[in-house]
Formats: structure tokens, sequence, C-alpha cells
């Protein structure tokens, strides 16, 4: 139910596009009113407790934590670079994925996660 919330708080905000387009074309989510949902999940995963509790899980030392709230529809795309690898030595992702109510999301309508290695290799191939 939570996450039935979520989704929904995600679907209500206004989105912004940001580019430039050589790197990324995806929107971001602008201010919304205090209290709402999405702004209480951010607060929740910048919190020292949920710092703490990753750690456990991962083993990785999360000091500084940014939460991003974006949104990618047909054609948005966000590019790696170079200058990425220098700014981070460890990352986690977590990616929740809220599909729009009205229509189910089919395997053809593709979208994917690519790592990359320090030399550029590709770690996975995306797929499940």
């Amino acid at each position: 139910r939570a996450s039935s919330a979520l989704c929904k708080a995600f679907e209500d905000r206004n989105w912004s596009l940001i580019g430039p387009a050589n790197r990324n074309h995806y929107f971001v989510s602008e201010q919304a009113e205090t209290g709402d949902i999405v702004e209480e999940a951010q607060e929740f995963m910048t919190s020292t407790q949920s710092a703490q509790l990753i750690t456990s899980w991962t083993n990785l030392d999360l000091a500084d934590v940014a939460v991003n709230v974006r949104k990618f529809e047909k054609s948005c795309y966000t590019l790696c670079s170079d200058a990425d690898q220098k700014e981070q030595t460890e990352a986690l992702d977590v990616v929740l994925c809220c599909p729009s109510t009205d229509r189910s999301w089919g395997s053809d309508h593709g979208g994917s996660i690519h790592y990359l290695d320090q030399e550029g290799e590709l770690l996975n191939n995306g797929t499940k």
C-alpha cells in the first residue's frame, strides 16, 4: 500500500525536462508541498538510520547519501562518462519502478540499466 501511495504521488508531481542532450534527457521532480510522501521517502533514504541499515546489508560506507527523484519515459536516457567515474568510488543504485496505472509495462517497451567497470567494460547486459 505504501508503494501504491508513493507511485500515485509521483504521478501527481510536477516534472521538468533536463539536459544537456549529449548527456541527459529525463525529468526531475520539482519541489512538492511539505508533508508529501515522496519528500518523506527522501528524508528516510538520507537519514542516518537508513545509511546504517544499508551499510549493514551491503558493507558500503554511505556517509553521504544523495537521493535523486527522476522520471524516465520513452526516449529518455542518461549517459555516463569518465568524469562520472572520478566523482564516485562506490555507489548503490535503488530503482523504484512505478508504471503508469492506466497501462501495463511490457518487455517490448524497452528500458534497461547498464554498468561499466573502470576500463569501460560492460559489467552486465541490462537483462533479467
